[in-house]
């Protein structure tokens, strides 16, 4: 089971995730006859409790991580395998300090079925095929889900970037972090733009490049598009890589 294999690198992280996320931090009361500020949502209380105060205590901060896996493909094979196995250990750690997650992969396909021999890939008309493995909610029965990753059909990014800041619904209280595995991409223009937005609005989006080894043709592009690019060149040690960034961005 992958979960067995792996379970000497989910304690660690999951060990080194939890003594970041346990501190002290401030959070917000409602519901006070006297406090420090009017709760604007509050005023339409009838026995005038609508002051809050902030009170200092031991809380996880809320954040949220939503992995988008490339299903192209190119991804076909050992990549989808890694893929899958990062899933799971992401997975696992993030479950273990009740992390807020979700886990996608996506794809595109053609919008109609055309015999193989009439066209030419480039006049196809493509339409994302996003697929939520694991919402936010993460139930236990949707984790075989992380089983069904593969490669097949092309590659969508600035399409599902964009799906997903509508999915996050990010509040503004909320550290949220989209982490995007991906050995290619088709629409750099369009994807640079989504992900300029998505900082604007405090998304933060890390960049997941997989390349061949000796190889940083997909990093130099990704490079140029996200604040925060890892390279992969050696698949088993993809999962170690995304979490190490992870934490040094929570410190």
């Amino acid at each position: 089971m992958i979960v067995n294999r792996h379970r000497q690198i989910i304690r660690t992280y999951s060990q080194r995730l939890h003594s970041l996320l346990q501190g002290s931090a401030t959070t917000i009361e409602h519901g006070y006859l006297y406090g420090q500020k009017i709760s604007a949502r509050d005023l339409v209380r009838s026995d005038h409790r609508y002051w809050s105060k902030k009170e200092l205590g031991v809380a996880v901060p809320e954040i949220n991580v939503l992995l988008l896996i490339d299903g192209s493909g190119s991804m076909m094979g050992s990549r989808a395998e890694a893929a899958k196995d990062t899933a799971i250990i992401l997975h696992e750690v993030f479950k273990n300090n009740q992390l807020r997650h979700a886990v996608v992969d996506y794809r595109a396909e053609p919008s109609m079925f055309i015999n193989e021999n009439d066209y030419l890939e480039d006049d196809l008309d493509w339409q994302a095929e996003i697929n939520i493995l694991i919402d936010f909610d993460a139930r236990p029965e949707q984790e075989s889900n992380l089983l069904k990753i593969n490669g097949d059909g092309g590659t969508p990014s600035a399409e599902t970037l964009l799906w997903s800041l509508k999915y996050l619904r990010v509040e503004n209280d909320q550290q949220t972090f989209i982490l995007m595995i991906t050995d290619g991409l088709v629409d750099p223009d369009d994807l640079a733009a989504v992900v300029r937005y998505a900082n604007r609005h405090g998304v933060t989006v890390i960049g997941i490049a997989i390349d061949q080894p000796g190889s940083d043709q997909i990093y130099q592009i990704v490079h140029g598009i996200f604040p925060h690019t890892i390279q992969v060149t050696d698949l088993q040690k993809m999962p170690q890589q995304i979490l190490k960034l992870i934490n040094q961005l929570l410190q």
